[in-house]
């Protein structure tokens, strides 16, 4: 909703989608959970270590058992998948 705002009314928008506009509002100005905070730092990390491979690491394990790399790559890291 927020990059249509420019082309259509917040209330509008809400009245298509059947929420009530304070509903919006009031998910809008609420931060984050940790759940959603961790799976976004997981992803930058993720594309960070496609990218610093050149995605051809990435590639390979994806075709054979991925699960085990991107656990192993991470427990190297220090973080929790």
């Amino acid at each position: 909703m927020k990059a249509n705002q420019a082309d259509y009314l917040v209330k509008l928008m809400c009245g298509v989608l059947e929420v009530s506009s304070s509903d919006y509002y009031a998910w809008f100005d609420r931060e984050l959970s940790a759940r959603a905070t961790e799976d976004a730092d997981l992803t930058i990390r993720i594309r960070r270590i496609h990218a610093e491979s050149d995605g051809r690491r990435a590639r390979r394990a994806y075709r054979s058992n991925w699960p085990r790399w991107i656990t192993s790559t991470s427990g190297a890291s220090g973080w929790r998948v």
